[in-house]
């Protein structure tokens, strides 16, 4: 992109949490909550496709919580 040395990484990595962290609130808006303001909706905000397509289909970064199921005695569970 030619921005080498114009910008430091932890610009870059604010800059992506920044973006992310707008998609989220746009994607799942609090309820009863306007835009009398004129605040950015999910149709308004020039980067929402582009974020939705970067991260939307992600699966959560939680992982599923895995239990053993050994009954035998023999792990100590």
């Amino acid at each position: 992109m030619g921005l080498q040395g114009l910008v430091r990484p932890s610009q870059v990595s604010k800059k992506w949490d920044n973006l992310k962290r707008k998609y989220k609130e746009l994607r799942t808006p609090a309820t009863g909550t306007g835009t009398d303001q004129g605040e950015a909706t999910a149709t308004t905000w020039p980067w929402f496709s582009a974020m939705h397509e970067a991260i939307g289909g992600r699966p959560s970064i939680e992982p599923p919580i895995l239990l053993d199921s050994c009954a035998c005695g023999c792990c100590g569970l």
